[in-house]
Protein backbone atom coordinates (compact mmCIF):
# COMPACT_ATOMS: atom_id res chain seq x y z
CA UNK A 1 0.00 0.00 0.00
CA UNK A 2 3.04 2.22 0.18
CA UNK A 3 4.68 4.34 2.90
CA UNK A 4 4.71 2.39 6.21
CA UNK A 5 2.14 -0.23 5.25
CA UNK A 6 3.57 -3.19 3.29
CA UNK A 7 1.30 -5.51 1.31
CA UNK A 8 1.41 -9.10 0.12
CA UNK A 9 -0.96 -10.83 -2.28
CA UNK A 10 -2.30 -14.17 -1.01
CA UNK A 11 -4.84 -16.80 -2.05
CA UNK A 12 -6.82 -18.49 0.69
CA UNK A 13 -8.01 -21.22 -1.70
CA UNK A 14 -4.62 -22.02 -3.26
CA UNK A 15 -2.39 -21.13 -0.33
CA UNK A 16 -0.29 -18.81 -2.48
CA UNK A 17 1.68 -16.08 -0.73
CA UNK A 18 1.24 -17.40 2.84
CA UNK A 19 4.95 -18.08 3.44
CA UNK A 20 5.82 -14.65 2.04
CA UNK A 21 3.20 -13.03 4.30
CA UNK A 22 4.64 -14.72 7.41
CA UNK A 23 8.15 -13.57 6.46
CA UNK A 24 6.83 -10.05 5.98
CA UNK A 25 5.15 -10.06 9.38
CA UNK A 26 8.37 -11.30 10.97
CA UNK A 27 10.39 -8.62 9.15
CA UNK A 28 8.04 -5.82 10.21
CA UNK A 29 8.18 -7.10 13.78
CA UNK A 30 11.97 -6.84 13.76
CA UNK A 31 11.96 -3.36 12.22
CA UNK A 32 9.20 -1.83 14.34
CA UNK A 33 10.29 -3.57 17.55
CA UNK A 34 6.85 -3.48 19.20
CA UNK A 35 6.87 -3.34 22.98
CA UNK A 36 4.37 -4.03 25.73
CA UNK A 37 3.89 -2.39 29.10
CA UNK A 38 5.33 -4.87 31.59
CA UNK A 39 3.75 -2.97 34.47
CA UNK A 40 0.26 -3.49 33.05
CA UNK A 41 -1.09 -7.05 32.80
CA UNK A 42 -3.89 -7.10 30.27
CA UNK A 43 -5.45 -9.37 27.63
CA UNK A 44 -8.17 -9.04 25.00
CA UNK A 45 -10.95 -11.56 24.37
CA UNK A 46 -10.76 -13.02 20.86
CA UNK A 47 -13.58 -15.56 21.27
CA UNK A 48 -15.62 -17.24 24.00
CA UNK A 49 -17.74 -20.37 24.04
CA UNK A 50 -19.33 -22.78 26.48
CA UNK A 51 -18.19 -26.41 26.38
CA UNK A 52 -20.32 -29.18 27.89
CA UNK A 53 -17.36 -30.71 29.73
CA UNK A 54 -14.84 -27.91 30.21
CA UNK A 55 -17.31 -25.09 30.91
CA UNK A 56 -16.47 -21.60 29.64
CA UNK A 57 -13.46 -21.54 27.29
CA UNK A 58 -12.03 -18.17 26.32
CA UNK A 59 -9.41 -17.41 23.68
CA UNK A 60 -7.27 -14.52 24.92
CA UNK A 61 -4.44 -12.55 23.37
CA UNK A 62 -2.08 -11.19 26.00
CA UNK A 63 -1.50 -7.50 25.18
CA UNK A 64 0.68 -6.33 28.06
CA UNK A 65 2.64 -8.09 30.76
CA UNK A 66 2.04 -11.80 31.23
CA UNK A 67 -0.62 -14.32 32.23
CA UNK A 68 -0.01 -17.17 34.68
CA UNK A 69 -1.97 -20.16 35.86
CA UNK A 70 -4.15 -19.22 38.89
CA UNK A 71 -4.07 -15.49 38.00
CA UNK A 72 -7.34 -13.61 38.61
CA UNK A 73 -9.19 -12.22 35.59
CA UNK A 74 -11.49 -9.21 35.90
CA UNK A 75 -13.10 -6.29 34.10
CA UNK A 76 -15.71 -4.40 36.16
CA UNK A 77 -15.96 -7.53 38.39
CA UNK A 78 -14.06 -10.74 39.06
CA UNK A 79 -14.65 -13.09 36.11
CA UNK A 80 -12.67 -16.06 37.39
CA UNK A 81 -9.16 -17.39 37.71
CA UNK A 82 -7.00 -19.33 35.27
CA UNK A 83 -7.53 -23.05 35.87
CA UNK A 84 -5.83 -24.24 32.68
CA UNK A 85 -4.08 -22.57 29.77
CA UNK A 86 -3.39 -24.03 26.32
CA UNK A 87 -1.25 -22.48 23.58
CA UNK A 88 -1.96 -22.45 19.83
CA UNK A 89 -0.51 -25.95 19.50
CA UNK A 90 -2.82 -27.44 22.13
CA UNK A 91 -0.01 -27.74 24.68
CA UNK A 92 -0.68 -27.03 28.37
CA UNK A 93 1.37 -24.05 29.59
CA UNK A 94 1.66 -22.17 32.90
CA UNK A 95 2.77 -18.77 31.57
CA UNK A 96 2.02 -16.65 28.48
CA UNK A 97 3.82 -13.45 27.55
CA UNK A 98 2.74 -10.47 25.47
CA UNK A 99 1.30 -11.23 22.01
CA UNK A 100 0.69 -14.86 22.97
CA UNK A 101 -2.72 -16.37 22.10
CA UNK A 102 -4.06 -18.85 24.66
CA UNK A 103 -7.27 -20.74 25.41
CA UNK A 104 -8.14 -20.36 29.08
CA UNK A 105 -10.63 -22.15 31.34
CA UNK A 106 -11.82 -20.86 34.70
CA UNK A 107 -14.15 -18.03 33.70
CA UNK A 108 -17.40 -17.95 35.69
CA UNK A 109 -19.28 -16.34 32.79
CA UNK A 110 -18.88 -15.60 29.09
CA UNK A 111 -17.04 -12.33 28.42
CA UNK A 112 -17.85 -10.28 25.35
CA UNK A 113 -15.67 -10.61 22.27
CA UNK A 114 -13.24 -7.68 22.21
CA UNK A 115 -13.53 -7.08 25.96
CA UNK A 116 -10.37 -5.97 27.76
CA UNK A 117 -9.51 -8.32 30.63
CA UNK A 118 -7.20 -7.21 33.43
CA UNK A 119 -4.93 -9.72 35.17
CA UNK A 120 -3.83 -9.86 38.79
CA UNK A 121 -1.98 -12.50 40.78
CA UNK A 122 -3.87 -11.58 43.97
CA UNK A 123 -7.63 -11.41 44.51
CA UNK A 124 -7.56 -8.44 46.97
CA UNK A 125 -5.48 -6.43 44.50
CA UNK A 126 -8.00 -7.20 41.74
CA UNK A 127 -10.88 -6.08 43.96
CA UNK A 128 -9.09 -2.82 44.78
CA UNK A 129 -8.44 -2.12 41.10
CA UNK A 130 -12.12 -2.70 40.27
CA UNK A 131 -13.22 -0.21 42.93
CA UNK A 132 -10.79 2.52 41.86
CA UNK A 133 -11.39 2.33 38.12
CA UNK A 134 -12.60 5.60 36.69
CA UNK A 135 -12.23 4.78 33.00
CA UNK A 136 -14.76 1.94 32.85
CA UNK A 137 -15.16 0.55 29.38
CA UNK A 138 -18.42 1.02 27.54
CA UNK A 139 -20.62 -2.01 28.01
CA UNK A 140 -21.54 -3.23 24.52
CA UNK A 141 -23.20 -6.43 25.69
CA UNK A 142 -26.64 -7.24 24.33
CA UNK A 143 -29.42 -6.27 26.72
CA UNK A 144 -32.46 -8.53 26.53
CA UNK A 145 -35.29 -8.29 25.70
CA UNK A 146 -34.54 -6.75 22.31
CA UNK A 147 -37.43 -5.37 20.27
CA UNK A 148 -37.57 -5.53 16.48
CA UNK A 149 -40.23 -4.89 13.86
CA UNK A 150 -41.52 -1.94 11.92
CA UNK A 151 -43.89 0.88 12.82
CA UNK A 152 -44.23 -0.21 16.44
CA UNK A 153 -43.42 1.59 19.68
CA UNK A 154 -42.56 -0.95 22.37
CA UNK A 155 -42.52 -1.26 26.08
CA UNK A 156 -41.61 -4.44 27.96
CA UNK A 157 -45.20 -5.14 29.02
CA UNK A 158 -46.58 -5.23 25.49
CA UNK A 159 -47.46 -8.53 23.86
CA UNK A 160 -45.55 -9.43 20.71
CA UNK A 161 -46.61 -11.19 17.53
CA UNK A 162 -43.29 -13.07 17.35
CA UNK A 163 -41.01 -14.04 20.25
CA UNK A 164 -37.54 -15.43 19.55
CA UNK A 165 -34.96 -17.19 21.73
CA UNK A 166 -31.47 -17.36 20.24
CA UNK A 167 -28.61 -19.79 20.99
CA UNK A 168 -25.22 -19.76 19.28
CA UNK A 169 -21.95 -21.66 19.36
CA UNK A 170 -19.82 -18.70 20.44
CA UNK A 171 -20.47 -15.30 22.00
CA UNK A 172 -19.49 -13.37 18.88
CA UNK A 173 -22.26 -14.95 16.80
CA UNK A 174 -25.12 -13.49 18.87
CA UNK A 175 -24.70 -9.82 17.83
CA UNK A 176 -24.45 -10.94 14.20
CA UNK A 177 -27.74 -12.86 14.50
CA UNK A 178 -29.49 -9.89 16.12
CA UNK A 179 -28.16 -7.48 13.46
CA UNK A 180 -29.40 -9.73 10.65
CA UNK A 181 -32.82 -10.18 12.23
CA UNK A 182 -33.08 -6.41 12.65
CA UNK A 183 -32.50 -5.83 8.94
CA UNK A 184 -35.48 -7.88 7.76
CA UNK A 185 -38.86 -6.46 6.80
CA UNK A 186 -41.17 -7.87 9.46
CA UNK A 187 -44.21 -6.21 7.82
CA UNK A 188 -45.35 -4.50 11.04
CA UNK A 189 -45.10 -7.69 13.12
CA UNK A 190 -44.01 -6.94 16.68
CA UNK A 191 -40.88 -9.00 17.34
CA UNK A 192 -39.19 -9.55 20.71
CA UNK A 193 -35.98 -11.46 21.42
CA UNK A 194 -36.31 -12.63 25.01
CA UNK A 195 -32.92 -14.28 25.43
CA UNK A 196 -29.61 -14.90 23.75
CA UNK A 197 -27.21 -17.53 25.00
CA UNK A 198 -24.15 -19.56 24.11
CA UNK A 199 -23.86 -23.34 24.12
CA UNK A 200 -26.12 -26.33 23.63
CA UNK A 201 -29.90 -25.97 23.80
CA UNK A 202 -30.99 -27.08 27.26
CA UNK A 203 -34.20 -28.09 28.99
CA UNK A 204 -34.26 -24.66 30.66
CA UNK A 205 -34.18 -22.99 27.21
CA UNK A 206 -37.17 -25.07 26.08
CA UNK A 207 -39.06 -24.34 29.31
CA UNK A 208 -38.49 -20.61 28.90
CA UNK A 209 -39.55 -20.80 25.24
CA UNK A 210 -42.74 -22.64 26.24
CA UNK A 211 -43.62 -20.04 28.89
CA UNK A 212 -42.92 -17.08 26.60
CA UNK A 213 -44.27 -18.82 23.43
CA UNK A 214 -40.92 -18.26 21.76
CA UNK A 215 -39.46 -19.79 18.61
CA UNK A 216 -35.97 -21.18 19.33
CA UNK A 217 -33.25 -20.52 16.74
CA UNK A 218 -29.95 -22.33 17.25
CA UNK A 219 -26.85 -21.39 15.23
CA UNK A 220 -24.17 -24.11 15.07
CA UNK A 221 -25.34 -25.62 18.35
CA UNK A 222 -26.10 -29.19 19.35
CA UNK A 223 -29.30 -30.57 20.82
CA UNK A 224 -29.84 -34.01 22.31
CA UNK A 225 -32.67 -36.29 21.25
CA UNK A 226 -34.08 -36.01 24.77
CA UNK A 227 -34.32 -32.21 24.50
CA UNK A 228 -35.82 -32.46 21.00
CA UNK A 229 -38.55 -34.73 22.33
CA UNK A 230 -39.15 -32.37 25.26
CA UNK A 231 -39.52 -29.48 22.82
CA UNK A 232 -41.99 -31.47 20.74
CA UNK A 233 -44.07 -32.33 23.82
CA UNK A 234 -43.95 -28.68 24.91
CA UNK A 235 -45.07 -27.39 21.51
CA UNK A 236 -41.87 -25.37 21.07
CA UNK A 237 -40.74 -24.66 17.50
CA UNK A 238 -37.03 -25.31 16.86
CA UNK A 239 -34.91 -24.05 13.97
CA UNK A 240 -31.30 -25.27 13.84
CA UNK A 241 -28.99 -23.65 11.27
CA UNK A 242 -25.30 -23.93 10.38
CA UNK A 243 -25.18 -20.93 8.04
CA UNK A 244 -26.32 -17.57 9.39
CA UNK A 245 -27.93 -16.62 6.08
CA UNK A 246 -30.43 -19.44 6.60
CA UNK A 247 -32.19 -16.92 8.85
CA UNK A 248 -33.68 -15.64 5.56
CA UNK A 249 -35.82 -18.74 5.16
CA UNK A 250 -36.90 -18.76 8.82
CA UNK A 251 -38.00 -15.11 8.75
CA UNK A 252 -39.79 -15.65 5.44
CA UNK A 253 -41.81 -18.51 6.97
CA UNK A 254 -42.73 -16.49 10.04
CA UNK A 255 -43.76 -13.41 8.07
CA UNK A 256 -45.74 -15.45 5.53
CA UNK A 257 -47.73 -17.14 8.29
CA UNK A 258 -48.21 -14.33 10.80
CA UNK A 259 -47.99 -10.97 9.03
CA UNK A 260 -51.37 -9.21 8.80
CA UNK A 261 -52.93 -9.21 5.35
CA UNK A 262 -53.28 -5.85 3.61
CA UNK A 263 -56.80 -4.46 3.96
CA UNK A 264 -57.47 -5.06 0.27
CA UNK A 265 -56.89 -8.82 0.72
CA UNK A 266 -59.45 -9.68 3.40
CA UNK A 267 -63.06 -9.01 4.29
CA UNK A 268 -64.25 -8.53 7.88
CA UNK A 269 -67.27 -10.76 8.49
CA UNK A 270 -68.03 -10.42 12.19
CA UNK A 271 -66.91 -10.46 15.81
CA UNK A 272 -67.28 -13.11 18.51
CA UNK A 273 -66.71 -13.06 22.26
CA UNK A 274 -64.75 -15.82 23.99
CA UNK A 275 -66.70 -16.57 27.16
CA UNK A 276 -65.17 -19.93 28.07
CA UNK A 277 -61.78 -21.53 27.55
CA UNK A 278 -62.38 -25.27 27.93
CA UNK A 279 -58.94 -26.57 27.01
CA UNK A 280 -55.57 -25.26 25.91
CA UNK A 281 -52.33 -27.04 24.98
CA UNK A 282 -49.07 -26.14 23.24
CA UNK A 283 -48.45 -27.32 19.68
CA UNK A 284 -45.39 -27.37 17.43
CA UNK A 285 -46.09 -25.37 14.28
CA UNK A 286 -44.35 -22.67 12.27
CA UNK A 287 -47.55 -20.62 12.40
CA UNK A 288 -49.19 -21.22 15.76
CA UNK A 289 -48.16 -22.11 19.30
CA UNK A 290 -51.43 -23.12 21.02
CA UNK A 291 -54.46 -25.32 20.36
CA UNK A 292 -57.60 -24.34 22.29
CA UNK A 293 -61.24 -25.35 22.68
CA UNK A 294 -63.36 -22.23 23.21
CA UNK A 295 -67.00 -21.24 23.50
CA UNK A 296 -68.92 -17.98 23.38
CA UNK A 297 -71.36 -15.89 21.40
CA UNK A 298 -71.33 -14.16 18.02
CA UNK A 299 -71.55 -10.41 18.70
CA UNK A 300 -71.95 -9.19 15.13
CA UNK A 301 -72.04 -10.50 11.58
CA UNK A 302 -71.32 -14.22 11.23
CA UNK A 303 -68.81 -16.87 12.28
CA UNK A 304 -67.71 -19.21 9.45
CA UNK A 305 -65.81 -22.45 9.91
CA UNK A 306 -63.24 -21.39 7.27
CA UNK A 307 -62.57 -17.97 8.77
CA UNK A 308 -59.45 -16.61 10.38
CA UNK A 309 -59.41 -14.03 13.14
CA UNK A 310 -57.34 -11.43 14.87
CA UNK A 311 -57.28 -12.02 18.63
CA UNK A 312 -58.27 -8.79 20.38
CA UNK A 313 -57.53 -8.10 24.06
CA UNK A 314 -58.29 -4.72 25.66
CA UNK A 315 -58.85 -3.19 22.20
CA UNK A 316 -55.42 -4.34 20.99
CA UNK A 317 -54.47 -7.11 18.58
CA UNK A 318 -52.38 -9.71 20.41
CA UNK A 319 -52.34 -12.65 17.99
CA UNK A 320 -53.67 -14.52 14.97
CA UNK A 321 -56.25 -17.34 15.13
CA UNK A 322 -57.13 -20.11 12.68
CA UNK A 323 -60.53 -21.83 12.98
CA UNK A 324 -60.11 -25.61 12.76
CA UNK A 325 -63.71 -26.66 13.50
CA UNK A 326 -66.97 -24.96 14.48
CA UNK A 327 -70.07 -26.15 16.35
CA UNK A 328 -73.50 -24.79 17.25
CA UNK A 329 -75.94 -26.66 19.55
CA UNK A 330 -73.28 -29.41 19.88
CA UNK A 331 -73.38 -30.10 16.13
CA UNK A 332 -70.83 -29.33 13.45
CA UNK A 333 -71.65 -26.04 11.77
CA UNK A 334 -70.54 -24.17 8.66
CA UNK A 335 -71.98 -20.86 9.86
CA UNK A 336 -73.10 -19.36 13.18
CA UNK A 337 -75.05 -16.10 13.01
CA UNK A 338 -75.18 -13.02 15.22
CA UNK A 339 -76.69 -13.62 18.68
CA UNK A 340 -76.02 -17.38 18.63
CA UNK A 341 -73.71 -19.43 20.83
CA UNK A 342 -70.78 -21.31 19.32
CA UNK A 343 -68.03 -23.78 20.20
CA UNK A 344 -64.78 -24.02 18.26
CA UNK A 345 -61.40 -25.68 18.06
CA UNK A 346 -58.80 -23.04 17.16
CA UNK A 347 -55.05 -22.65 16.67
CA UNK A 348 -53.53 -19.38 17.87
CA UNK A 349 -50.16 -17.65 17.83
CA UNK A 350 -50.49 -16.74 21.51
CA UNK A 351 -52.45 -17.87 24.56
CA UNK A 352 -56.20 -17.19 24.50
CA UNK A 353 -57.90 -15.76 27.59
CA UNK A 354 -61.57 -15.65 28.58
CA UNK A 355 -62.94 -12.23 27.67
CA UNK A 356 -60.89 -11.93 24.48
CA UNK A 357 -62.65 -11.06 21.22
CA UNK A 358 -62.26 -12.63 17.78
CA UNK A 359 -62.30 -10.16 14.89
CA UNK A 360 -63.27 -12.57 12.12
CA UNK A 361 -62.25 -12.17 8.49
CA UNK A 362 -62.15 -14.10 5.23
CA UNK A 363 -59.33 -13.81 2.64
CA UNK A 364 -60.58 -12.23 -0.58
CA UNK A 365 -59.91 -14.26 -3.74
CA UNK A 366 -58.18 -12.03 -6.28
CA UNK A 367 -59.68 -12.27 -9.74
Amino acid sequence: MGRDVPSQEISATKGDGIDELLELVHLVGQMVEPTSDSEKNEAIVIEAKRDERAGVLVTLLVRHGSLHKKDFLFSDRILGSVKSMVDEYGKQIVEAGASTPVVVSGFSELPERGAMISISSKKPQAQDLIKTRTDAENDESLQFPIFLGAEVSYNEEEDSDVVLLLKSDVQGSLPAMVRMLGRYDWQALRVKIVLGGVGVITENDISMARISHAIVIGFKVNISRKIEEFAERSGVILHLIDVIYDLDEIVEKIVRKLAPLPESEFEEIGTAEIKKLFHSEPISSDSYSTRSIIGGSVLSGEFRNTAKANLIRKNKKVGLVSIESLQSDRKDAVLVIEGSMYGAEVYSSTNIKEGDTLSLFMPVTQS
